[in-house]
């Protein structure tokens, strides 16, 4: 058995030039180079490994395995290194743990005069000693009782308390260790206890970062510097998002007497690539004509793209029937092509909760509620009913810092071999259906433990008196949160009926609106507002538009159907004629005129919007502009818009706005006399067309539409209350 001084262990996973550059830079003959593959890495990787450990004797493989990022195969893979390490040499005095994108700062011969025999270097920080951020992720990665799905990482499968135990054990630091010979056969003998520090290691998320610190810390092991032996270019270090240094990096951790760096970028520069070859053992041709060619015929068998395309397809074809969509996103999650990861929908289902299919062998499965949750405290289960709910890390397309639902009506919470079950893969996709109906279970769940969404109307009048008691009851009868109303410039009583309705119900409010020279008193008005509405959702409307729900029971409901990923809907009019009233001594304007336009009259193109009150970022007289988010007619679906106030199509599928713009001739001739308000009072095109061919154009009445009816008894109520508050108000 060749003694050896150190044990250098790599973890290779993609870039087979990666693996021969370390060998090259990192390489002694008086070392032990302990190599393992990932199981689903390329084929070339493995060939080159293979052609490395033919070419050297002091090369060996450890066998493939599947190794998920976060996932204790991490860890379990450093164990296998080090005990073939064990098995391979009896002297030597430290083992190294190495990515493919680590790079040495020195030659090999020179970290013998940096490590001290006997010493174990890990990096590390107890739980008390942690900022707040700090402890609350460390309780998170321990919060839940976490199964590995080989390939893709852990997956919580029951909640636990596990908060006296991490006070007082747990550990975190960099997972880049150096150990002693002897620290190293102590933690062969830890793994394999049956203790609770075992089992809540092998049983959380990341355990890499927390493993061999807490063995260090619960078994008192002597002769551990806390020291970094690899600098770790971390964003506020680099200034790069993706970890990868810089060439000041690099020469800063040389002086720092630093032993590694990583991440390396793709392009080094010349400076670090000439510090680099200096240390150099091989040149790239050197070392190319050493590699033999590979003994080996055979590598891993990994799955291929036709596998995945024809388990899919035999997927959406079981699934059709229930009307269960899928949609393959496995191209976008192609760290490791061709992994499976399929997303299933059912119409319906809220569009922040997936139900997903991942499987990196088409043999182990796991299916997993998905819930992209972006409300309260974002690193602690949730409970909603008989549904929990953990933040995932798992690092996949998706899924990152998503919630995962434990379902825990399913013992087997998700994992499946499918040559275990019976019927195979028809089996498979029966527990896809179940899981899409805990899916919709839990959708329920949710709903009922959060508020009702709530919304406030913002209108501005002008001379309007006679409009307003009726315009605010109806929309306080369909269930409007708030309403404001901006007086401007008003010649009629309509201030002194909003003082007297404001007095007696607090969700009424109002203010004067004076014009201001070169801009719109609307779209001011709208602005001014924005920055104060305190609802969920926020709608600009006008005295003569009424909001109507058609399939809800009101306004509430309706916006509680609104898709989670839309941020603004905007709802198209209904236009109303005159339905033969000449006089203006009818009653109610909702009662009264009940004869519309065509349904796909050119005007009915126009919209109003309603938007959530978060995402809007400004609003014009027909149109809310919004951060982020979908922008949809009532139909959920996207629109393109015309001229900010039309859209290129018409909806009044879940809800319309009633246009009441004619009533009789003489109300129509006094609203087009107050003029456009989409421009300020000084501008030329101020006034509009109040003729009587206008009004003839605008005056349709093709249909009979009574969808507001329904509403007619609480509006009754509302309005009788506010007859009894304005009394012989003026």
């Amino acid at each position: 058995m060749t003694d050896y001084r150190r044990v250098y262990f790599i973890q290779s996973h993609q870039n087979h030039g990666y693996l021969k550059r370390i060998i090259r830079l990192c390489y002694s003959e008086q070392c032990l180079f302990v190599i393992l593959i990932d199981s689903k890495a390329p084929a070339a990787l493995h060939e080159t490994a293979q052609a490395l450990s033919d070419a050297f004797g002091n090369v060996i493989l450890a066998p493939s395995e599947h190794v998920g990022w976060g996932g204790f195969s991490q860890v379990q893979a450093l164990l296998n290194g080090i005990e073939l390490a064990l098995s391979a040499s009896q002297n030597w005095s430290h083992f190294v743990l190495l990515g493919e994108q680590h790079l040495p700062l020195r030659r090999e011969s020179e970290n013998g005069n940096l490590l001290e025999p006997g010493v174990s270097y890990v990096s590390s920080i107890k739980y008390t000693d942690m900022n707040e951020g700090g402890k609350k992720d460390v309780e998170h990665r321990y919060s839940a009782i976490c199964r590995e799905l080989p390939g893709w990482g852990m997956f919580p499968t029951e909640g636990t308390d596990s908060r006296t135990w991490v006070t007082g054990n747990a550990q975190h630091g960099s997972n880049w260790v150096i150990l002693s010979r002897e620290h190293c056969s102590d933690l062969v003998a830890f793994s394999a206890r049956l203790s609770e520090s075992n089992f809540r290691l092998r049983t959380s998320i990341q355990s890499d970062e927390m493993y061999v610190q807490t063995f260090v810390a619960t078994d008192k092991i002597a002769n551990v510097r806390n020291k970094e032996t690899t600098f770790v270019a971390l964003p506020h270090l680099s200034g790069t998002d993706d970890l990868t240094f810089t060439e000041k990096n690099y020469f800063d951790a040389v002086a720092a007497d630093f032993l590694f760096i990583r991440k390396a970028p793709a392009e080094l520069t010349e400076k670090v690539v000439e510090h680099l070859e200096a240390i150099a053992v091989f040149s790239e041709e050197e070392l190319d004509g050493k590699l033999l060619a590979s003994k080996r015929t055979t590598f891993p068998v990994r799955t291929t793209a036709t596998e995945v395309e024809e388990f899919t397809n035999q997927l959406v074809d079981l699934l059709a029937a229930n009307a269960i969509d899928v949609d393959n996103f496995a191209r976008l999650n192609a760290v490791f092509s061709p992994r499976l990861y399929l997303e299933f929908k059912k119409t319906g289902l809220p569009e922040k909760v997936h139900v997903v299919l991942l499987s990196e062998d088409l043999e182990h499965f796991k299916i997993l509620i998905c819930w992209h949750d972006d409300s309260g405290d974002w690193l602690q289960p949730a409970t909603f009913g008989e549904f929990t709910t953990h933040v995932l890390k798992a690092r996949v397309y998706n899924l990152m810092y998503k919630r995962e639902v434990v379902v825990k009506a399913d013992p087997a919470r998700g994992f499946f071999k499918v040559s275990e079950l019976a019927g195979g893969v028809p089996a498979l996709a029966s527990y896809i259906e179940r899981y899409v109906e805990w899916a919709f279970d839990f959708s329920s769940a949710v709903r009922k433990t959060q508020p009702s969404p709530d919304i406030t109307i913002v209108a501005i009048a002008k001379n309007e008196g006679k409009y307003l008691p009726e315009w605010i009851a109806y929309h306080l009868a369909i269930g409007v949160s708030r309403i404001v109303v901006y007086s401007n410039e008003t010649a009629d009583n309509q201030e002194s009926i909003l003082a007297a309705i404001s007095a007696s119900d607090s969700r009424v409010s109002w203010r004067q609106w004076p014009s201001v020279s070169g801009a719109s008193p609307q779209e001011t008005a709208y602005n001014h507002e924005l920055q104060h509405v305190t609802t969920a959702w926020v709608c600009f409307i006008d005295i003569d538009e009424f909001i109507v729900p058609l399939r809800n029971e009101n306004v509430i409901e309706w916006l509680a159907t609104i898709p989670d990923d839309v941020s603004s809907v905007h709802i198209n009019w209904r236009g109303f004629g005159s339905s033969g009233i000449q006089e203006a001594n009818y009653g109610d304007v909702i009662k009264s005129f009940c004869m519309a336009s065509g349904r796909h009259w050119g005007n009915n193109h126009h919209f109003k919007s309603v938007a959530r009150t978060r995402e809007a970022v400004r609003a014009t007289v027909h149109n809310i502009i919004t951060e982020r988010g979908r922008r949809t007619l009532s139909d959920f679906q996207e629109f393109n818009t015309i001229n900010n106030g039309l859209s290129d199509r018409i909806a009044h599928e879940t809800i319309q706005i009633n246009h009441y713009q004619c009533k009789t001739f003489a109300e129509f001739e006094a609203r087009m006399h107050r003029g456009d308000a989409n421009v300020p009072n000084d501008h030329p095109q101020k006034k509009r067309d109040a003729s009587l061919e206008r009004f003839k154009q605008l005056d349709l009445n093709e249909e009979k539409d009574e969808a507001i009816s329904p509403f007619f008894d609480r509006f009754d109520v509302e309005m009788e209350r506010i007859r009894d508050i304005l009394g012989d108000v003026t």
